[in-house]
């Protein structure tokens, strides 16, 4: 499903059903409520903790767009739930500066 302002939702996505994920939720009681999400990755915060992240909205192309997202703590329960509108700064970095959260990985991964 996609949103006219560049946003890419799971099939069937609605909020209500969203907004149902709780955290301490199993992993398979979300999947069962919410179904598949679009993608799944890894995600390890600065403390080192390690996470695995559920997107169910995405941008399908740079700018502003929203993000629905489940994060998973290692025994697959829900230690979070993101949900709000992300807009692109790429257009105003000062030159030199990275533009986008991809660019800043790429650097750390160098």
């Amino acid at each position: 499903m996609l949103s006219p302002g560049g946003t890419q939702y799971a099939p069937g996505f609605d909020e209500a059903s969203f907004d149902r994920v709780t955290v301490g939720m199993p992993e398979q009681e979300v999947l069962s409520l919410r179904g598949p999400p679009l993608d799944q990755a890894p995600w390890h915060t600065a403390m080192g903790q390690k996470f695995h992240v559920a997107r169910y909205a995405r941008s399908v192309s740079s700018g502003k767009h929203w993000r629905r997202s489940v994060f998973y703590a290692w025994n697959s329960t829900v230690a979070s739930k993101s949900a709000g509108y992300f807009v692109d700064q790429a257009d105003t970095a000062p030159v030199g500066h990275p533009k986008s959260f991809s660019d800043v990985l790429r650097r750390f991964r160098a």
